[in-house]
């Protein structure tokens, strides 16, 4: 095992809950992401932002210069995040946000919490609907997504 694995391993849960805390206080407000330029990043320690990603439930830090860059894409066109979860994209766009919210299912839950993962908690104004769904409800010209899964068909498996 690596010098670096075992550092993180090696914290007390004390520890990292300082860390997720303090790191709380810079990032989030109310639940919500705050956003910053790429370059507030650097003085966290990587491993200790990822570790306080993965406690959060968050799979991307968006950034001033991303929100613009996508801004400046989108236009005037009518634009939706889907498969949105924490939706910290549609949120700091301005454009509405559905999810499926299928990592607040029970059986979800527990398989996040065997990964020693939290799942996306979608706040009360992220639309439950599917992504196919909302795209058939709301016709957007551009739908925004970061984590989009894909469903497949399974395989008829051999008896």
């Amino acid at each position: 095992m690596s010098q670096i694995k075992a550092e993180i391993i090696d914290l007390s849960p004390e520890k990292q809950s300082e860390i997720v805390k303090a790191i709380d206080q810079q990032l989030l407000r109310e639940g919500r992401i705050l956003l910053h330029p790429y370059k507030f990043y650097a003085q966290f320690d990587n491993l200790e932002l990822r570790m306080w990603m993965q406690f959060r439930g968050r799979y991307q830090l968006p950034t001033i210069e991303l929100i613009d860059w996508l801004r400046e894409k989108i236009g005037d066109r009518f634009a939706i995040e889907v498969a949105a979860g924490n939706a910290d994209l549609g949120y700091h766009l301005g454009i509405h946000q559905t999810d499926s919210w299928i990592q607040m299912h029970p059986l979800m839950q527990g398989y996040m919490y065997a990964r020693d993962a939290k799942a996306t908690a979608p706040k009360l104004d992220v639309e439950k609907l599917e992504t196919v769904e909302a795209i058939k409800k709301y016709k957007p010209q551009i739908a925004i997504a970061s984590w989009l899964t894909q469903k497949k068909k399974r395989k008829e498996r051999p008896a």
